[in-house]
């Protein structure tokens, strides 16, 4: 904040109160407004007064050059927990028609690149899972960056959500970029229908704002994805927002159903796997 040398007299005077105001003042000693003075010199009075007053501040406010980049939003970056799962398809009872198309989607594309640039597909992309709690949603996911030896991120609402306005939109892009900076990553979702709800059902622009950002990260212009393949897992697709069921985001969505007797039987035959289990009749 700069002033005059005439303003730099007058703030002088009042800050240090000597006995008499500098030659030319428009303020007698009482601070009153002289008879050559106006209203707009009366203004300015009251904000030399003010700067005088608060005068360590305005210094101490000027001097920090590093004011914004000492500022903390709270996002931690180490939070975010990458892992190489060990677990694979074969390790999955069940869901064979999941892993088939998951593997039509991510896997083959991954292990034959040249034939789908060829075609001009790119890598990656997105698959929405829906179904009934507790019928192994999560753990296909991590299974599938087994398959392709990908790193995998389980992304919780915590690492997202945000009580400040805009933080949130912020911490999803810096989520998507740990992500494409481990390519090839897996990127779970669970719950999704929490960050991607329809925006009719909304009256808040801060949960809109989100859904756009998502948007944005999952198919923008300015982000490249290749290699970075999205999984989603929700209990009740029907709320989630249209936009997110267009080509290049979670343009396949797939059911995972409860297990039925061949898939029970594959999970009792890959938990007893190694133990001794003659007697037990697993049919």
């Amino acid at each position: 904040i700069s002033f005059s040398v005439k303003e730099d007299q007058e703030l002088a005077y009042y800050k240090d109160e000597p006995t008499s105001p500098p030659v030319g003042s428009r303020f007698d000693k009482s601070g009153h407004l002289s008879p050559s003075g106006t209203y707009e010199d009366l203004d300015e009075l009251s904000d030399a007064k003010y700067v005088a007053d608060h005068d360590d501040f305005y210094e101490d406010y000027d001097d920090d050059d590093d004011y914004d980049d000492d500022y903390d939003d709270g996002f931690d970056e180490s939070s975010i927990f990458i892992e190489k799962p060990e677990i694979s398809f074969k390790d999955v009872g069940g869901m064979e028609n999941v892993k088939r198309e998951i593997d039509l989607k991510i896997v083959q594309p991954l292990l034959h690149p040249e034939i789908y640039k060829a075609y001009g597909k790119k890598i990656g992309g997105g698959i929405l899972l829906y179904g009934p709690p507790g019928c192994g949603k999560t753990y296909i996911a991590k299974a599938t960056a087994g398959q392709i030896n990908a790193k995998f991120i389980s992304l919780n609402l915590n690492d997202i959500l945000d009580m400040w306005i805009g933080n949130s939109e912020k911490n999803l892009h810096r989520i998507f970029e740990v992500a494409r900076n481990n390519t090839p990553c897996v990127l779970f979702i669970d719950e999704i229908d929490a960050l991607g709800a329809s925006r009719s059902d909304m009256k808040q622009s801060a949960g809109k704002n989100l859904i756009n950002q998502f948007l944005q990260e999952l198919d923008g212009i300015s982000n490249d994805n290749e290699g970075l393949l999205v999984l989603g897992a929700t209990n009740m697709p029907w709320h989630l927002d249209t936009a997110f069921r267009r080509p290049g985001r979670f343009d396949r969505i797939l059911f995972v159903p409860p297990p039925d007797a061949p898939a029970r039987e594959a999970i009792f035959d890959l938990k007893l796997e190694e133990k001794p289990t003659k007697d037990i009749d697993t049919q």
